[in-house]
C-alpha cells in the first residue's frame, strides 16, 4: 500500500507556469514563499503544525505537505533538512502517521543529547517552521502478496518504522507478526497504549516490552528472544532498527538461524582506522586526486579535503551519495564486504577505500 501525501490545486500551481516563462525559478519561489511559506514551484515542502510529547526523551510533529511531497511506503524513511542557527542540516525519519486528504503527516523524534537537529524539532518554537522533504527510501516494507512470519526487532527510536506498518498493514497482514521492543529506561517506550491495543485487537500480533537499564540482568537482545518464534526458517523474516550495534547483532543472529534479516541503523557505524595509512581516491570528473585514511568512510575523507558530494542519510539508506567506482576496491563499514568490481555503483558514506580509487565524481 503506497501512502500518497496530495494537494488539491491552488494559486501556486495555476501560476507557477505563467511566472517561470517570465522569471527565475528563483525568484519566483522567493515571491511565491513571501505568500505562502509552503508554496515553491519544485520544493518538496512541509510546515510543522504541531508537537506532542510521546514519551519522556520523544516528541511526535505533526507536518502540513506541499503538493510536492512524493508518497511513501509504510516503514520507509524521509530525510529532513533543516535550517539551525545558519547551518543547513538533514536528519532521517520515518513517518508513522498520514492524512492524505490533507496532506499531513508525522515524525517521532528522539532527543539526543548534543543533537543540533532533535533538540531544535523539540522545541514549541519550531511550530510553524518549514522543512524540506527528500523522497522516501528503504527497504524495510511488508508485502502481503508474499506473506512470512515476521519478527520485529526495535531498540529506542528506532520502533517509527514499526508503527507505520502495523498502524497501515497489521489488519490485512496474514501471517504471525511479533514485535519486540528495546529501551533503556520504561518511561522512554512510546505507543504502548496503542500497541496493546492492536494487541488485543488482531490474534496474529503479539508485543513485548524490555528494559536494558531498569532491570538485572539487563534485557538485551540475544538468541533465545528468537528461538521460540521460529519455526519455519524459510518463511520467516526479521526486521530490526535502532543503533548500528543492536541492528549488527539483530542481523548476527538472524544468520544464524539462516534468515532472511532487513536491517536499519538510525547512526551510522563508528568507524577506527589508520590515518597512517593511506591510499589515493582519484575524481575523474573533476580531476582531483587526494589521500585519504584506508577504513574511513569516502564521503568523511572527501569533506576533510572539502570536497562536497551529495548525502542524505549517511547510513546507507537513500542512496542520494552513491556514484560509480570505476577502478579500485572497497570496504562495506557495516559488514566488512569487500568489493574487488568495476564498475559498480557506491555508496559513499558508508564504504571505506582499501585500495587506490577511481570515481565518477
Amino acid at each position: 500500500m503506497c501512502i500518497i501525501v496530495t494537494n488539491s490545486p491552488n494559486v501556486s500551481e495555476l501560476m507557477t507556469p505563467l511566472l517561470q516563462s517570465a522569471v527565475p525559478t528563483s525568484v519566483v519561489d522567493f515571491w511565491l514563499g513571501s505568500i505562502n511559506p509552503l508554496w515553491s514551484t519544485q520544493q518538496a515542502l512541509a510546515r510543522i503544525t504541531k508537537l506532542e510529547s510521546s514519551a519522556s526523551d520523544t516528541v511526535t510533529l505533526t507536518l502540513k505537505a506541499n503538493r510536492h511531497v512524493q508518497g511513501f511506503l509504510p516503514g520507509q524513511h524521509i530525510n529532513i533538512t533543516v535550517e539551525v542557527n545558519g547551518v543547513r542540516r538533514v536528519r532521517s525519519y520515518s513517518p508513522a502517521w498520514v492524512n492524505s486528504s490533507a496532506g499531513e503527516f508525522s515524525i517521532s523524534v528522539k532527543r539526543v543529547d548534543g543533537g543540533a537537529v532533535s533538540a531544535w524539532l523539540s522545541q514549541p518554537a519550531c511550530i510553524g517552521q518549514v522543512v524540506e522533504v527528500s523522497a522516501a527510501f528503504g527497504e524495510m516494507t511488508l508485502d502481503a502478496s508474499q506473506p512470512k512470519t515476521t519478527i520485529m526487532l526495535a531498540a529506542g527510536s528506532g520502533i517509527t518504522p514499526f508503527l507505520s506498518l502495523l498502524r497501515s498493514q497489521l489488519a490485512d497482514y496474514p501471517a504471525p507478526i511479533t514485535l519486540l521492543y528495546w529501551t533503556k529506561h520504561e518511561d522512554e517506550l512510546c505507543f504502548v497504549d496503542e500497541f496493546n491495543a492492536l494487541a488485543s485487537t488482531y490474534p496474529h500480533f503479539t508485543v513485548q516490552y524490555f528494559l536494558t537499564q531498569a532491570n538485572q540482568p539487563a534485557q538485551r537482545l540475544n538468541e533465545q528472544h528468537l528461538q521460540s518464534l521460529i519455526n519455519d526458517a524459510d518463511n520467516t523474516q526479521i526486521f530490526a532498527c535502532g543503533p548500528q550495534g543492536f541492528v549488527q547483532h539483530a542481523a548476527m543472529l538472524a544468520k544464524q538461524q539462516n534468515i532472511t534479516a532487513v536491517i536499519e541503523a538510525f547512526y551510522a557505524p563508528e568507524v577506527i582506522f589508520d590515518s597512517n595509512h593511506q591510499v589515493a581516491i582519484t575524481l575523474q570528473r573533476s580531476q582531483k586526486t587526494i589521500m585519504v585514511p584506508v577504513g574511513q568512510s569516502i564521503l568523511t575523507a572527501l569533506e576533510a579535503e572539502g570536497i562536497n558530494p551529495a548525502y542524505g542519510c549517511r547510513r546507507g539508506l537513500c542512496n542520494t551519495c552513491s556514484c560509480t567506482k570505476l577502478s579500485g576496491s572497497t570496504q562495506h563499514l557495516h559488514n566488512q564486504d569487500m568489493n574487488h568490481e568495476s564498475p559498480t555503483s557506491l555508496r559513499i558514506c558508508i564504504n571505506s577505500a582499501s585500495s587506490d580509487l577511481t570515481l565518477d565524481l
